[in-house]
């Protein structure tokens, strides 16, 4: 095996792979390093990493370790797993002396990870560390719109509403020293995660799905009945530089009337919410847009379930 994982040590750029795997890359000097976990440095020119903070064996070294690190893998799983993101025939045509660049990569099909057969990390992640109400949690699952992998992280799944297809996908860690979030390659970005009602005249934006999740127990703990939950859209940005998405989502659903900017209460949400806003009136659409901010400055949805939690 060491002639092949030479050359996927060389073909595979761990840039390329982190962001594969959902990390948002960022490039310091001559280094990069990763915005969800920023003591991680990779040095292009060696293609190797390492963690500042940590001191487990596997947290340096190639992109085969990194895959061992960040994917919870053992070595034969990290060494098929990057086969399978280059193409394992890519071994065999590709001169050693030739990695493939970035460019090379064109966007794939959405391939949803492989189903873990378990819900026991996610289910607990989610109701012990997030604090989301069990209920949330039954339904995401009961929906398909929310799965364990078989590296015990969330996915989250949104469906074409005529096709019935999946056409986005996240992940979310649920392993505190390493987790990770980041949208499966492939997802479009014309409408990102959503969860549709029937004949709701209502939207909710957030930033991202445990926000969503958040929100949705915000109202089930202060009254909400859970028809009424059910009654209204939700929508899910993936960040706030997606935005467009809310325009996208409107145009599949012209009978919203109401559009909630469920948004975090911090300068990047606040911007965001103010060009959705401005983008409405400049493109006469007929909604009304709403700021809808948690009260204290700084916050998300999130810390105002978990600190709630705190309360009782």
């Amino acid at each position: 095996m060491s002639e092949k994982t030479d050359k996927l040590k060389q073909l595979v750029h761990i840039v390329d792979y982190a962001e594969y795997i959902g990390f948002h890359v960022k490039k310091v000097g001559r280094y990069y390093t990763l915005k969800e976990h920023d003591s991680v440095i990779i040095n292009p020119a060696t293609n190797r990493f390492f963690r500042n903070s940590s001191t487990e064996e596997y947290a340096k070294g190639s992109v085969i370790n990194f895959a061992m690190y960040f994917g919870n893998m053992n070595y034969r799983e990290a060494v098929k797993e990057l086969e399978n993101f280059i193409g394992s025939k890519a071994l065999e045509r590709t001169p050693l002396s030739r990695p493939v660049s970035k460019a090379s990569n064109k966007k794939k099909m959405l391939l949803l990870p492989p189903h873990g057969g378990s819900r026991r990390h996610a289910y607990a992640y989610l109701s012990k560390i997030r604090c989301i109400d069990t209920f949330i949690i039954d339904y995401f699952f009961a929906s398909n719109h929310l799965y364990e992998d078989n590296r015990n992280n969330c996915v989250f799944v949104s469906y074409d509403e005529k096709t019935g297809q999946p056409d986005f996908a996240c992940r979310r860690g649920t392993m505190s020293d390493v987790s990770f979030k980041g949208d499966v390659q492939g997802s479009s970005y014309n409408y990102c995660f959503r969860l549709p009602a029937k004949e709701g005249k209502r939207l909710y934006v957030c930033e991202a799905v445990i926000d969503m999740m958040s929100l949705m127990t915000y109202f089930l703990k202060n009254g909400m009945d859970k028809r009424e939950l059910a009654a209204y859209h939700y929508q899910a940005l993936s960040s706030t530089q997606k935005y467009m998405a809310v325009f996208g989502y409107l145009s599949l659903h012209p009978e919203i009337e109401e559009v909630y900017l469920a948004l975090d209460n911090d300068r990047a949400g606040r911007e965001t919410a103010a060009k959705i806003i401005e983008t409405g009136k400049e493109k006469n659409y007929k909604q009304t847009f709403i700021p809808f901010f948690p009260e204290s400055e700084g916050k998300d949805w999130n810390d105002v379930v978990r600190e709630d939690r705190k309360d009782v």
